[in-house]
């Protein structure tokens, strides 16, 4: 009897420990239970959803939508071309840009902005902004968030942009008659043309009857109203609407010999700041000391029969600067002209043949000397022309005899 009371508390007690084991916590029971048990229950549910809803999963879940990690760049293709700019590129990345608008995203090369075109799910496609300088920049993306990443890409120089363009500084001193002296300056700045400058001049030591200069089509280059061209006393040329050229008048002090001039602080038609040292190299001045040229009234007299007419000006010259001679009649400008080309080399003996063509009477004589420096321009790589002429103005009396020469 006892042995069996024994037995049956053993039985109650195994009961009891395997219940929970089995189904849980009690009141857990899916057979059923009281409605409070089911109520307090509740909390712990509760608990449960809350644990998950803050686990690492979720966190993760927001990290994608926001892209803020996930974002980067593949590469941009192309990875170069011209300082041009105005083609098409393509961002290739990896990461979620789904929810996020084209005029959300920025793109920079550099310092420029881009234009983005649009955004699809695997690549930004933009039009490259035009660059300031030929080499490598940063092409930067960043999205609305802050997240952003780069890519290199590779500015080259386009070599067309203002090849062949002529900066001109020309210093013209004319005698005003009875021969008082005054003259008068002009800068230029100058538009991009088809050749380098004076082509119209004819072959070096030789003479030509009725040279026009050409007239090139110009890609017209301007850069606002006004530029300014320094060689150490700053000048400021203006824009001439009808020409679309840059000139300036002022004095012959302001207009320095043996000096570099530069063409300071403007802002070209894509917008970048731009400045040309040493773009113009002056040679030394031009004195001109035969014929005589300071007056009509006065002026020299040339016999074409005696073989020759002599133009000399003083030291110093060197045989990398030019000089060029024309002989324009004062009174009748529909009259043959003459042109000839040298070597900077102190004198021009002109002779009867270069001459024989003129109509006897007063000419005007204009020698020029003149010096051509090629520099490159600092974002396209093109050939910059700059041109130095040194004029000086006058008359000289041509007659085919000796007995013609005595004079007005």
């Amino acid at each position: 009897m006892r042995s069996n009371r024994l037995m049956f508390l053993l039985s109650l007690l195994a009961l009891l420990v395997v219940a929970p084991a089995c189904y849980g916590p009690v009141g857990l029971d899916p057979r059923g239970g009281d409605d409070d048990d089911d109520d307090d229950s509740g909390p712990e549910d509760d608990d449960d959803a809350v644990d998950d809803d803050d686990g690492v999963d979720d966190d993760d879940t927001v990290d994608d939508d926001d892209g803020a990690t996930d974002f980067e760049i593949d590469e941009i293709d192309p990875d170069n071309g011209s300082t041009d700019g105005g083609y098409n590129a393509e961002i290739f990345y990896d990461g979620d840009l789904s929810d996020i608008d084209e005029d959300d995203v920025d793109v920079t090369f550099g310092e420029a902005e881009a234009e983005v075109l649009a955004v699809t799910d695997e690549k930004i496609l933009v039009e490259v902004p035009p660059g300031c300088a030929h080499g490598e920049v940063e092409v930067t993306v960043e999205l609305p968030d802050g997240t952003d990443d780069d890519v290199d890409f590779e500015y080259e120089a386009a070599g067309d942009g203002l090849d062949g363009a002529v900066f001109g500084v020309y210093r013209n001193e004319e005698p005003a008659w009875p021969g008082t002296g005054f003259g008068q300056v002009e800068l230029g700045f100058f538009e991009p043309t088809d050749s380098p400058p004076l082509t119209h001049l004819p072959p070096l030591g030789t003479c030509s009857y009725n040279i026009v200069p050409g007239n090139n089509p110009r890609d017209y280059y301007s850069v606002g109203n006004s530029v300014t061209i320094s060689a150490g006393v700053p000048v400021q040329a203006s824009l001439d609407g009808a020409t679309t050229t840059y000139t300036a008048a002022t004095n012959l002090n302001q207009v320095p010999h043996n000096a570099s001039y530069s063409l300071l602080d403007f802002t070209d038609l894509d917008g970048c700041p731009l400045t040309f040292p040493a773009v113009v190299s002056s040679p030394a001045p031009l004195t001109l000391t035969v014929p005589d040229i300071t007056s009509q009234k006065y002026a020299d007299c040339w016999n074409i029969l005696d073989g020759y007419g002599v133009i000399e000006w003083a030291e110093p010259f060197v045989n990398n600067d030019f000089v060029f001679v024309t002989l324009v009649n004062a009174e009748a400008a529909d009259q043959p002209s003459v042109t000839c080309h040298y070597q900077d080399q102190g004198y021009v003996l002109l002779e009867e043949a270069d001459m024989v063509a003129l109509t006897p009477g007063l000419h005007t004589l204009m020698l020029t000397r003149y010096r051509v420096t090629e520099t490159t321009h600092p974002r396209d790589g093109s050939t910059m022309h700059g041109v130095y002429a040194d004029t000086r103005y006058g008359y000289i009396f041509i007659y085919p005899n000796a007995a013609d020469c005595t004079g007005p």
